[in-house]
């Protein structure tokens, strides 16, 4: 929402955060100072493709549609804020949430965090400014997610560093609709809310995001590896028609891209 209406807008009747065969996020244990996750008396290591629990640190490109609040170069959570509670974590192998808030419902008047978010043509009701907003990203696990640890930095060709997957983004308008792109334009289940049309074109945008691995090899992590996620055109619906199983698009493609960095902690 704009800056005016942060300072009293509350969400306090929001709908409540969907689960629909999405993981929740799993907040892992620190790593040890070797920067690699093992569980606790096994002596397994937790670093491995099975079970990828990693907690993150995102930034956002300044220069696209959906971009960081504080200028753009302030990371969530903000290391100098003790207030800022956004998160990021995976679930085991191919779960993915990054929440500004780091709590279900996507804003109230406590929250210290958010995205702006202008994408184009405008949603209805964003008005044609910036939009401050908390978001809740995520992965669509029903088409099976994206295991961030199979992804290979070290791979010659890059045909291991990368891989798409369609990805959800939930956000509040001024008027306190609540909205979800979707990267892929997937609903609840495996398949696209529109089909090709009779003459065979695409009537909805089914672009997935990239990740990209940019450091590290396949089979765990270390502190400090990243990966990159870029998404480009998505389908806008209402956050109530998707929770109500109703596929009806606002908008069937909308350019709203984002590229964004998470640096695992």
């Amino acid at each position: 929402m704009n800056r005016s209406a942060l300072v009293t807008f509350s969400l306090a009747t929001a709908v409540a955060v969907m689960t629909l065969g999405y993981a929740n996020p799993s907040f892992a244990n620190k790593p040890d100072d070797d920067g690699m996750h093992n569980h606790g008396g096994d002596g397994k290591s937790k670093n491995d493709t099975s079970d990828c629990q990693i907690d993150f640190s995102v930034t956002f490109d300044t220069n696209k549609l959906i971009r960081g609040d504080r200028g753009g170069s302030v990371p969530y959570p903000d290391p100098a804020d003790s207030k800022d509670k956004s998160g990021g974590g995976t679930g085991a192998g191919p779960g993915f949430r990054f929440d500004t808030n780091g709590k279900g419902p996507l804003e109230s008047a406590r929250d210290t965090r958010f995205l702006v978010i202008k994408p184009e043509p405008s949603v209805p009701g964003h008005g044609g400014i910036d939009h401050l907003s908390g978001a809740d990203f995520r992965f669509h696990l029903p088409i099976g997610g994206l295991d961030l640890c199979s992804l290979d930095a070290t791979a010659s060709d890059d045909t291991n560093a990368s891989g798409e997957v369609p990805m959800t983004l939930g956000f509040v308008d001024d008027g306190g609709t609540e909205w979800m792109l979707l990267y892929d334009c997937i609903f609840h289940d495996t398949n696209p809310i529109i089909e090709a049309n009779a003459s065979g074109e695409q009537v909805a945008s089914r672009e997935r995001v990239t990740v990209k691995r940019n450091a590290g090899a396949a089979g765990g992590w270390s502190r400090g590896n990243t990966w990159t996620i870029t998404g480009t055109k998505a389908c806008l619906i209402s956050r109530n028609n998707y929770a109500t199983a109703t596929p009806v698009l606002e908008i069937k493609n909308l350019d709203a891209d984002f590229i964004m960095t998470i640096e695992a902690q």
